[in-house]
Parts: C-alpha cells; sequence; structure tokens
C-alpha cells in the first residue's frame, strides 16, 4: 500500500464529524508539501580539502621548496591564494604524485 492509499483510506474511514479537523490537517499537509517543491533540493557541500604550505608539499613530494614555485603554473594541484601566495591541495596532489610515473634509466 502506498502512501497515497494511506492518504485515500484515512480519508474514507474518518468519521463525519472528523472531517473538518482532517481538512485543515490536510491542509496543513499540503502546504509543507507545497514549500518542499518549491525549495531546491540541497546539496551536500564539497568534501573540505586540506591546502598545504610550500613546505609541506614540497616534503610531500620530495622536492625543494624551489621547484614547487618553478613549477607552479603547470602543476593540477596549485591554489593561488593571493598575490604572493601559493597553497597545494593535498588530495590532488596525492592522485598527481601517484599518477607520476618514473621512467627507467
Amino acid at each position: 500500500m502506498s502512501r497515497i492509499d494511506d492518504v485515500r483510506a484515512l480519508v474514507d474511514g474518518a468519521e463525519r464529524t472528523e472531517l473538518p479537523a482532517l481538512a485543515a490537517e490536510l491542509g496543513r499537509a499540503m502546504a509543507d508539501v507545497l514549500a518542499r517543491c518549491a525549495t531546491p533540493a540541497v546539496t551536500p557541500p564539497a568534501p573540505s580539502t586540506e591546502l598545504l604550505d610550500v613546505g609541506t608539499a614540497a616534503q610531500r613530494l620530495n622536492v625543494a621548496p624551489s621547484w614547487l614555485y618553478r613549477h607552479a603554473a603547470r602543476l593540477p594541484f596549485t591554489r593561488k591564494m593571493g598575490h604572493r601566495t601559493l597553497r597545494f591541495d593535498a588530495r590532488a596532489l596525492e592522485r598527481w604524485a601517484a599518477s607520476q610515473h618514473t621512467r627507467p634509466a
């Protein structure tokens, strides 16, 4: 039995004296339904990501901080926070590092 059938059975089974109160409650329920239909679905916020400073990112990649500064524009995990401030997305850095293949000498 669906919820619609439940409502129908409630109305059909109500005593005549209960109908005004039932109508009032159905009106309130209808207002709630319309409000929920008109409100956009809330998307859960994206998981927050940890932003690393240059020193920490350099340690994780086992490179010098100067290497990160030189290559920042080409690294997909770089986040420019201001005129002279760089941060590095920790998860994206890990994915990038895992995707790099070492070429045999």
